[in-house]
């Protein structure tokens, strides 16, 4: 029979204590740290898309002016849509027009200033009262919109054919025989010293031009006391100064 183990008499060693720091709660970081990294990163990434959007920007400025001298975009002013006034082919209306405006031969299509231009340009023809608009197609075509003035009056000059007046009194550009439904002043007036488009500085021309406006006569005429108008069917009107 086999004998009884022996009980170890070895005492067992003693568990070992964790060390003092090892439950203590860890330090609390602050948060300034990383607010202030995360607006550097931000302003960093805004300054980054400002200078991109500038940058392009400018290319496209850049862009823009090596564009318009190419010669796709230019276009020979004698080559601009109009429609011209009665009585004027379109052509002859171009170089008038051209001449007058001290226009250059050639345009282009693409200048940010081209309506700018055009427009100062056929204001200074007699023909003109308004330019109304200016528009570029997508082949570089050019057309400009005006609005002519209507001649209401045609005037007896002494020694010369006869000048029209438009409803503003402005004289226009000497005209082929004046149309036969248009008023005239039969009352004979010295030639006009001022140029085409400008008013007519006479005050009877004025005063026959409100009384052409207002009664449509077939004719004028100023007498000692009055004005003399006769309608078209041939009823006569006397209107006093």
């Amino acid at each position: 029979m086999a004998a009884p183990r022996k009980k170890s008499s070895k005492p067992k060693p003693a568990a070992e204590s964790p060390p003092a720091h090892a439950h203590a709660p860890a330090p609390r970081q602050g948060t300034a740290g990383p607010l202030l990294s995360i607006t550097l990163k931000i302003a960093v990434a805004a300054s980054v898309i400002v200078g991109v959007v500038y940058a392009i920007a400018r290319l496209g400025e850049s862009a823009g002016r090596q564009v318009a001298p190419r010669d796709r975009y230019t276009v020979a002013f004698t080559d601009l849509h109009v429609e011209p006034p009665p009585g004027l082919d379109r052509v002859t209306f171009l170089s008038e027009a051209q001449h007058l405006g001290h226009a250059g031969a050639t345009l282009q299509a693409v200048d940010p200033n081209l309506a700018a231009t055009l427009t100062a340009v056929f204001s200074k023809h007699p023909w003109v009262a308004e330019v109304t608009g200016v528009s570029v197609s997508p082949d570089a075509a050019v057309t400009v919109s005006l609005k002519y003035r209507v001649p209401v009056l045609a005037v007896t000059v002494a020694g010369d054919d006869a000048r029209a007046v438009d409803r503003g009194a402005n004289l226009l550009p000497p005209l082929p025989p004046p149309p036969a439904d248009l008023s005239r002043l039969l009352t004979a007036r010295p030639a006009p010293t001022t140029p085409a488009g400008e008013p007519w500085p006479d005050e009877v021309v004025r005063r026959a031009t409100d009384l052409a406006l207002t009664y449509k006569p077939r004719t004028i005429e100023k007498t000692a006391k009055n004005w003399r108008l006769t309608q078209p069917d041939g009823r006569v009107l006397i209107v006093g100064y």
